[in-house]
Order: C-alpha cells, then sequence, then structure tokens
C-alpha cells in the first residue's frame, strides 16, 4: 500500500444510532471503498477503527449526533488518533 496512491487516503463517514453506527469509508477519488455496521460498544468501536486502518490511511472522519449516539464513538477516536500521535 502506498501512502501516497489516492486510492488509499481514505475519508470515513458515520451514521449513528442508538443500536449500531453504519460507517462507510471513501477514497480521495470519491469511490465508496466499503460499508459496514458496528455494535454501539467499546468492542464494536474497536473493531470499528481495526476495519478503517485494514483499508489503507485515513485521513478524515466525518461522525452524525456527536452530542448525542455518536458521543461514545468520537471520545473513543480523538483518545486513539491521540495516542497513535504521541
Amino acid at each position: 500500500m502506498n501512502s501516497n496512491d489516492p486510492r488509499y487516503k481514505l475519508y470515513l463517514g458515520v451514521d449513528t444510532h442508538l443500536d449500531l453506527h453504519v460507517a462507510t469509508l471513501i477514497n480521495e477519488l470519491s469511490q465508496v471503498v466499503k460499508s459496514k455496521s458496528f455494535s454501539v460498544d467499546l468492542a464494536g468501536y474497536r473493531e470499528h477503527l481495526a476495519w478503517c486502518k485494514s483499508y489503507g490511511f485515513l485521513q478524515k472522519a466525518g461522525i452524525e449526533g456527536t452530542g448525542s449516539s455518536g458521543a461514545e464513538l468520537t471520545k473513543f477516536l480523538i483518545r486513539m488518533v491521540l495516542m497513535y500521535m504521541k
């Protein structure tokens, strides 16, 4: 995987719900790479992050409901990114 290849620079969008989150990855060419749903718990968040990383280099994420149903996922991803950057 070449980090300069636009096919592998990914953007994440998450549609959040109380019982599951639906994530979609697109690349810099605006092509949908993959979509998947995840459980709304720590195991689901970990699975979600591993799933994202398996497809390429995550550039940005847009999460719906960061003050409600997406709040915990948002906090989890921020913690993981900050840990990764240290």
